[in-house]
């Protein structure tokens, strides 16, 4: 049976996932779900899921995200998948990332995320890993990087190649790869794998990143105990960018949340305190995406996947990143 026909059959969209989720989290916390659930009728559920909460907003306190994973979304990594609205040049670049078989994607790529901002949003950002599973080859990833850039029409300028060179040759390793279309730039984002939290200024000062020093000092003194990884966020056009976000994570989420309580509201500091967990969604969901997966789903599982702190000349600005899976 095609995607198409089981679509129909089941007669499921993102949007009863969410709703699902609402249901059993309380109904109190429906308001600010209401814009993701708009944005989500019609499309697919996929199995991986972020909700972005942005502390310093009174309303529409999310943006969205989903993944698409090479095992967990097997069933669609075919040509019948649909985006609505989904501008030609990113349609068609993830379109060629899909191998002839259609069950995998080029360049060692395990996961393709989509990030959309809302309420309005029309051109997602797109993030990808590249040889994710294999040792890091700085001239390798710079190689797929160059040719996914062709695929979906972004400029990837050549100085990256000899940055990727300082990241492997100081033991380090990038992750994800952003192509940020959402954004008014042309830069490539990339994360950084493999800082400790006692290493965090000598990471960025050997990477050659140039901005606010004195916040990351007093940052690094919180991060001391109980932070399991730091991701580094940073952009790269010509030559590296100013703006920085750092991506913590921790296997305790009152570690997380207790960073970023002195930022974050009463209300929003409840929901967050609340998000961990996992809900068994009504019996005519979990059929539903059973058939849709050829697998039994049985639960969708919440968490505080990580907090980031975004560093941007002077300003500071920390979200969470809520997920959701099954």
């Amino acid at each position: 049976m095609t995607y198409a026909a089981k679509a129909s059959q089941t007669s499921i969209h993102a949007a009863s996932v969410l709703e699902s989720i609402a249901k059993k989290t309380g109904q109190k916390f429906h308001p600010a779900f209401q814009p993701v659930y708009t944005f989500l009728q019609g499309r697919l559920p996929f199995s991986g899921n972020i909700l972005e909460l942005h502390f310093n907003r009174d309303d529409g306190w999310f943006d969205y995200a989903c993944r698409i994973n090479k095992q967990f979304d097997a069933p669609f990594l075919s040509r019948e998948l649909s985006f609505p609205g989904m501008p030609t040049n990113i349609r068609q670049g993830y379109y060629q990332l899909i191998t002839p078989q259609s069950r995998d994607f080029a360049f060692g790529i395990q996961n393709v995320w989509f990030e959309y901002d809302l309420p309005l949003s029309t051109s997602p950002a797109i993030f990808f890993d590249l040889y994710r599973r294999q040792n890091f080859c700085y001239a390798e990833t710079f190689d797929a990087l160059r040719s996914m850039g062709q695929l979906f029409h972004y400029p990837v300028h050549s100085a990256i190649l000899p940055f990727l060179q300082k990241v492997q040759a100081n033991g380090l390793r990038t992750v994800y790869y952003g192509f940020m279309f959402s954004r008014n730039t042309e830069a490539v984002r990339m994360t950084i794998d493999g800082i400790c939290s006692n290493n965090l200024v000598s990471v960025l000062e050997t990477i050659g990143w140039n901005s606010n020093y004195q916040w990351i000092k007093e940052l690094q003194s919180k991060l001391m105990n109980n932070v399991s990884k730091i991701v580094l966020a940073v952009d790269h056009d010509k030559k590296l960018g100013n703006k920085l976000g750092i991506e913590i994570f921790s296997d305790e989420p009152s570690s997380l949340t207790a960073l970023v309580r002195t930022y974050i509201s009463p209300k929003q500091y409840s929901f967050l305190q609340e998000w961990e967990g996992e809900i068994v969604p009504e019996n005519s969901l979990k059929e539903k995406l059973t058939l849709l997966y050829n697998r039994e789903i049985t639960h969708i599982c919440k968490r505080i996947n990580h907090i980031k702190f975004t560093i941007d000349t002077n300003q500071v600005t920390p979200k969470a990143y809520l997920y959701y899976c099954f």
